[in-house]
Parts: structure tokens; C-alpha cells; sequence
């Protein structure tokens, strides 16, 4: 099945989108799971048992190595630890867990994201928005149809990723859970944000602001570098921003940039597309109009061999 294909295919709803009865009926059903949702939060600690599938592609040696549990496929258990998104509303629940087995009890941890049909913005049926809404069930099926075809970026530029899973959640509804590799590292929004603010007049400290320039500059040769894998594999990213990239393996010392988030990935991407992801991949590296200006300067010729396509030409 093409991504278009699936994006189009009446089997990802949950209740007939042509039947305003069924419409009504399935809204009705997801208020009352969404109160038990609230009355029976996600905490720390519940378990899951998902069916972690072996990752297949060749490890590489500029690659990460894989976790213990993925090098092969069988039934783990995963226990919640900590929270990273859980408000209502939101189009997902994510979580770091614990993978365990029968044989030992802690084979690493991964990140689990929860597409909970209750918990994501409930439409009003009164309004036409609702017809154009992604059901739940569709929204997590296109970020697994888009990180299989990332297969030859995970571990590099993406993470590797774990399989979609059907779940039980506390309050009885099925949920949709994506399972991918859970790394340290900060955003890249975070680190921007943690940079000492510029100077007005960059010419009265011409060292510091050179230092800058070239502390910029490596962070968005990272950048490039994970976006052309991507589109390398004919997918853009969409959700393009600073907090869905990770500088890996820390913010003093990177050697990757990995791109988080493929919700609203898609494919194909057109050369028009994967420009305005670079401009704004370069965007994600703000931090005053001086050094910007510099930046996209440099990009003109700067840039290495195998990234000389600038954003700006």
C-alpha cells in the first residue's frame, strides 16, 4: 500500500466518517473514555507487553549500536518511568520505559508514543473541521509507514524503531504504540535557548562572535547532514523545529543531530519540499540577525562537498 494509498483508506477510522449517526455515536463513546481515561491515568510503573521486532538493517560503524532487546524479535515487557508528554489534548502520549524479559530484568529503555483515540483533541461534530481530522489509528500507521521507509537512517540520523503495537490502556480502550529508541542528549531548541544572549555590536568582540559563527556552523552541518539522510529515503519531516532535533551524544560535544517526530512526515518530497526543510532546518539555529547573516553567507560556499546545496540559492 502507498502512503497515499493509506492516508485514503476507510479501514483507519474507527466509526463510518459518512455517518453522521456513527459520528455522533463514536464522539459520545469517546467522552466517556476520555473521563475514565482521566479517572485511571497512565502512571509510572504500568507494564505493557509488546512483541519488540529485531531491527534489520546493517549496523554501520559510524551507527549506533543497537539495544540489547532488538537483536532479535520476542514478547518484552515495558514499565513506564518517566513522562515526556501526558497532557490531554495533545496528539500523543510519550513515555520513557523499561524493557524486560524473562531472562533479565533490564535490557535498557525505550520510548514508547501513545496515539489514545480519547486523549487527542475530540472534534465538535458541528463543525465541518471534523470530516478533516486524522484519526488516531491512521496518525500512528503514517509515522510507522514513514519510519519503515527511514529504515536506512535509523541509528543515525533517526532513531532506530521498534514496530506499532496495539495496547490496552488503564481505562479499557485500545491505543496505538510506536516503540523506537530512546538516547540522552538535549533539543536543539534547548541548547539555542541555553546560549549566552549576543552581542548588539558584534565588532567590539570580534573573537566571541567568531566563535560562535563556527560553533553554529558545525551544529548545522549535523542538521544537513540528518535531513538529506531523510530525504536521501524520499521523506520529509514537516514538523521541522528545533525541539524535534536531538544533539547526540551531548550539546558540548555532538556528532549527530537526530530528528524526532514524523507525525506529520511524509512522501514523496519534491526538490521545492526538501529546500524549504533546509531553510527551515537553518531557522532552527537562530540566535541573532548577525550571526544569521554570517550563516547563510557561509552556506553559499562553505559548506561541505557532499552538502553544498545551500538553502538560500
Amino acid at each position: 500500500m502507498s502512503f497515499q494509498d493509506l492516508q485514503t483508506s476507510i479501514g483507519c477510522w474507527d466509526f463510518d466518517p459518512l455517518s453522521q449517526s456513527s459520528a455522533i455515536s463514536h464522539r459520545r463513546k469517546l467522552i466517556q473514555l476520555r473521563k475514565a481515561a482521566l479517572d485511571s491515568p497512565v502512571t509510572r510503573n504500568i507494564v505493557f507487553c509488546v512483541h519488540i521486532l529485531r531491527h534489520d538493517a546493517e549496523v554501520k560503524t559510524d551507527m549506533r549500536p543497537l539495544p540489547l532487546f532488538a537483536h532479535s524479535s520476542s514478547l518484552r515487557t515495558v514499565t513506564l518511568e518517566a513522562p515526556l508528554q501526558t497532557t490531554p489534548d495533545a496528539w500523543s502520549q510519550i513515555w520513557i520505559a523499561r524493557v524486560a524479559s524473562p531472562e533479565a530484568n533490564d535490557l535498557g529503555r525505550v520510548i514508547l508514543k501513545f496515539s489514545q483515540p480519547s486523549m487527542i483533541p475530540i472534534p465538535d461534530l458541528m463543525d465541518t473541521y471534523w470530516m478533516s481530522c486524522t484519526p488516531p489509528r491512521l496518525l500512528a500507521r503514517q509515522e510507522d509507514y514513514i519510519y519503515r521507509m527511514l529504515l536506512a537512517a535509523q541509528g543515525s540520523a533517526v532513531l532506530y524503531y521498534f514496530g506499532l503495537h496495539d495496547v490496552t490502556m488503564p481505562n479499557g480502550e485500545v491505543a496505538y504504540l510506536l516503540a523506537m529508541e530512546y538516547i540522552e542528549g538535549i533539543t536543539v531548541a534547548q541548547w539555542t535557548d541555553s546560549l549566552p544572549k549576543c552581542s548588539a555590536h558584534p565588532e567590539s568582540n570580534p573573537d566571541v562572535f567568531a566563535d560562535r559563527l563556527e560553533t553554529l556552523k558545525h551544529a548545522l552541518v549535523l542538521v544537513y547532514r540528518s535531513m538529506t539522510a531523510i530525504h536521501a529515503s524520499n521523506v520529509i519531516q514537516v514538523y521541522t523545529r528545533g525541539s524535534n532535533m536531538i544533539m547526540h551524544p551531548s550539546a558540548e560535544a555532538p556528532t549527530h543531530v537526530i530528528l524526532v517526530d514524523f507525525g506529520l512526515g511524509r512522501t514523496p518530497c519534491s526538490p521545492q519540499e526538501e529546500m524549504t526543510e533546509r531553510r527551515k532546518g537553518f531557522m532552527t539555529l537562530f540566535c541573532c540577525k548577525h550571526h544569521s547573516q554570517s550563516l547563510r553567507e557561509w552556506t553559499m560556499g562553505g559548506l561541505p562537498a557532499d552538502l553544498n546545496d545551500s538553502a538560500f540559492d
